[in-house]
């Protein structure tokens, strides 16, 4: 696997090894993160006394959310975004055409769903089917703190590009002490069949300062979830 260490650092990734129209060995875009120091702080509480834990837990510590996004833009010139504040926890399936796109279908792209990060350790997961390369331009993957400490260090966060079931490309997101919660991590694109994937690392306040520094000209309101 080649980690991507710096701003500009590029590789380039045979995608022909890929299967299309298969999530586990397709194109997979994992993003893992674990809080280190609210782990410390849940062990603190993790006593014999589960449901007392629990309740303090969520009390004085929550949960930690980081969320993870994509751009694409297609070679006719369509473009958008999948973005888990635009969508449910559980969302659609992956051969529906909803707001966390289409795996089987345009685009080709599909957010597996929100991991609103109860666990020791979480994940998202985009999935890309080899059969659209042929169509897309350019991919922006992008994270944010949703919820949480806003200090990507303490989030242990790490992009994984996977490819035909092998882990290919890292980017770590957790070796900068910007408080920015919003991070475009990486560009990819085609050419031919190789993927070229480049770390971009830059740090935005949020969802319209991003889209102001890459010219994507959406229009921008306040989300929930």
């Amino acid at each position: 696997m080649i980690s991507l260490e710096k701003y500009g650092d590029t590789t380039y990734v045979d995608w022909s090894k890929s299967t299309p129209n298969s999530l586990s060995n397709g194109i997979v875009i994992e993003l893992r993160w674990t809080f280190i120091e609210m782990r410390e702080r849940r062990n603190f509480f993790r006593t014999k006394y589960d449901k007392l834990a629990h309740f303090m837990k969520n009390i004085f510590i929550g949960d930690e959310d980081l969320d993870l996004g994509i751009y694409y833009e297609m070679k006719d010139g369509t473009k958008s975004l999948i973005d888990p504040v635009q969508f449910n926890k559980r969302g659609g399936a992956q051969n529906m055409q909803t707001k966390q796109g289409c795996f089987t279908q345009f685009p080709y792209v599909w957010h597996q769903g929100d991991d609103r990060g109860a666990g020791e350790t979480s994940c998202e997961r985009i999935y890309v089917n080899p059969k659209g390369l042929k169509d897309i331009k350019k991919l922006y993957v992008y994270a944010f703190i949703w919820r949480g400490v806003p200090h990507w260090y303490k989030t242990d966060a790490k992009l994984e590009i996977k490819v035909g079931g092998q882990s290919c490309v890292l980017v770590n997101l957790d070796q900068t002490e910007q408080k920015e919660r919003f991070c475009v991590a990486a560009e990819i694109s085609t050419n031919g069949n190789m993927l070229e994937v480049k770390k971009l690392s830059t740090f935005h306040k949020n969802h319209s300062a991003c889209d102001s520094a890459y010219g994507w000209n959406f229009k921008w309101t306040s989300g929930t979830k």
